[in-house]
């Protein structure tokens, strides 16, 4: 980006800025970007105060990212946070996320913490939104798991009050439709269910996943059987059971997140649930495979007879329940993921005799935008 002398003595003429945003969108009007980023980037360099200077360097971003020119982007970004003021501190804090999130999906994860970071100040007093969105964004390019927990935290305080914090959402972009706010609501409500199943996933592993399975290691007869089932297993059982059912509620929260829950997220808390009772019920079954109890088939029946009194409850009352439950809330969203598929792949598995194959279980559904409909299970 050059600016001659001649420009510069032109820096408080209306005039001249007028016409060289107008060259700027002139040039993008004929397809010919490069050129026009280029003006509007000599434009806002001599005339930041004007009004549409903020969208020049918007455009000039755009038009940068989609020339491949990423540094030249990086440093409008820059030159947008350097001159921004109280009025365009909202566009120049959703210019920043927006570069961020373009660098975070090419994979440059080192350059999105970087921008966003550097800008922190910015965005944490930018539009609500815009907010929430940047640490949700931080929290998925966290280097550690304490950085990651920190930030999804900071999402969810954010909207600890729906009402309030919809309406101030909605209060920062005045100028904009219902539509366009209502898109901006769910954009930011796709974050806060990321941060409520993240937590939730937290508690899973720690309260949930280290209650682990107990292994007979004593002699393998009967007296030794029933102990073991009528104690070590039914206790471990009890104690798992009640780590799922305090958690459970965890999961809900998504479900009932306002003022409406994100379908990406209420699909994965179903499956969560799920698979943490069938999880329960296949663990009861693993015990029946250390060789010894088989070599007597009259224990062996006996073992598979306690197991499935303990797990066969669990597995259709429970698992196959929530995992069911997960299909519904698939075809209501029309949303597909690994997670509505990771629920077909168990019932497919778990449930033959009224499952056989995925066009019966469900319909075709849209996936999620930029991805191909997967191929459907079969038997």
């Amino acid at each position: 980006m050059l600016v001659t002398d001649a420009e510069r003595t032109h820096r408080v003429s209306p005039l001249a800025a007028k016409a060289m945003y107008r060259v700027g969108t002139g040039y993008q009007a004929m397809g010919l970007y490069e050129e026009a980023a280029e003006w509007y980037e000599r434009f806002v360099a001599i005339h930041s105060r004007e009004p549409d200077a903020v969208t020049a360097l918007s455009d000039a971003v755009i038009l940068r990212l989609a020339l491949g020119d990423d540094a030249a982007a990086t440093k409008d970004v820059a030159m947008a946070v350097e001159r921004s003021g109280v009025a365009t501190r909202g566009k120049t804090a959703a210019l920043v996320f927006g570069l961020a999130a373009h660098q975070a999906e090419r994979g440059q994860k080192e350059k999105a913490r970087a921008t966003l970071r550097g800008a922190l100040g910015l965005l944490d007093r930018g539009p609500f939104d815009i907010t929430i969105r940047s640490h949700a964004l931080l929290a998925t390019l966290a280097e550690t798991p304490v950085v990651a927990r920190a930030e999804h935290a900071k999402v969810r305080s954010a909207w600890a009050n729906p009402a309030a914090a919809e309406r101030t959402l909605r209060g920062g972009w005045p100028g904009e439709s219902e539509g366009q706010l209502d898109h901006r609501v769910a954009r930011v409500l796709n974050d806060v269910g990321a941060a409520l199943f993240f937590a939730a996933e937290e508690r899973r592993h720690a309260e949930v996943d280290s209650v682990k399975l107990p292994l007979h290691t004593g002699p393998f007869d009967q007296t030794a059987l029933t102990a073991y089932a009528s104690t070590t297993l039914r206790d471990w059982a009890a104690q798992r059971r009640a780590a799922i059912e305090r958690l459970k509620p965890q999961y809900l929260r998504i479900l009932d997140l306002e003022p409406w829950p994100s379908p990406r997220w209420v699909i994965a808390a179903g499956s969560a649930v799920g698979s943490m009772w069938g999880e329960l019920a296949d663990d009861l079954h693993r015990v029946a495979a250390a060789a010894a109890w088989k070599k007597d088939p009259i224990l062996y029946k006996s073992l598979m007879d306690a197991l499935d009194a303990m797990g066969g409850p669990i597995l259709a009352a429970r698992a196959k329940s929530a995992m069911k439950k997960c299909i519904d809330l698939s075809v209501k969203y029309q949303f597909t993921d690994e997670h509505s598929r990771s629920c077909e792949a168990w019932l497919l598995v778990h449930d033959k005799t009224e499952f056989h194959a995925v066009e019966e279980l469900i319909p075709p559904l849209r996936p999620p935008p930029g991805l191909p409909l997967p191929a459907p299970l079969l038997r």
